[in-house]
């Protein structure tokens, strides 16, 4: 279903359903379907729900806001929260903001036309995720993480103690978004990866009691609902992914 709102905000809503990239796949598509017809997107927000909004020192919201202005040029940028280099260097695709050059851009379209979403996740994070930041970056566009990693994160002193835990994990396996969510929200990210929140032995992957009673008023009552429903779509792919 696709609403339309005073503000001229077009949202569309599904059935959580499918992996994430193919409901990125199917908006973008959708949006270069609807141009002819005079709908004129001058930003697309690209959000999953593999991430929890929360308000601490700094709003969801505001986030948004400064990857919208990050991506605010007459060129094509595609603006993200985070970076990552697993599988080569990506912006991550939880939260994405296009612009409206990057929209019109022929790179963006045969991106979006050629990505095959019939693949299990592995392979569709690097044909999707993956491939989609190495697909503009080489036609051109401009990638620009809010949080990056090499250029701002893993100078600070909060994550290299975080990466103490994850036994000084190398640049190419490290997701930020997982392995360093006390730095981020530091540094005023507000979106904490879902997967964050659990302890995974075997990689070291924790949040601090002190960062986990840092969130705690600031989660939504329905959490712990929330959080079922991430474990299900987990252990029960047919059904939904919310990666």
């Amino acid at each position: 279903r696709r609403f339309l709102d005073a503000e001229g905000i077009v949202a569309i809503r599904r059935p959580n359903r499918g992996r994430c990239i193919a409901a990125f796949r199917e908006t973008a598509l959708l949006c270069q379907a609807l141009a002819p017809r005079g709908l004129k997107i001058r930003t697309l927000v690209l959000i999953n729900d593999s991430s929890l909004p929360i308000s601490i020192d700094s709003s969801p919201l505001a986030n948004l806001q400064a990857l919208v202005e990050a991506a605010s040029a007459p060129v094509p940028i595609l603006a993200g929260l985070t970076d990552s280099f697993e599988r080569g260097y990506h912006l991550q695709s939880f939260c994405l903001v296009a612009n409206q050059a990057l929209l019109r851009d022929p790179a963006w379209s045969l991106f979006w036309m050629a990505l095959e979403t019939d693949l299990n996740k592995y392979e569709l994070i690097g044909a999707g995720e993956v491939g989609l930041s190495l697909c503009l970056a080489s036609a051109g566009v401009q990638l620009r993480p809010l949080f990056p990693l090499v250029d701002r994160l893993l100078s600070l002193p909060t994550a290299q103690e975080e990466l103490r835990l994850c036994n000084d994990m190398t640049i190419e396996r490290l997701n930020a978004s997982l392995f360093l969510p006390r730095t981020l929200l530091e540094e005023g990210c507000s979106f904490v990866k879902k997967l964050a929140l659990f302890a995974v032995p075997a990689s070291g992957l924790e949040l601090t009691a002190a960062c986990l009673q840092r969130i705690a008023p600031a989660l939504r009552a329905d959490f712990s609902q929330d959080l079922t429903r991430l474990l299900a779509s987990r252990n029960h792919p047919q059904e939904g992914d919310m990666a």
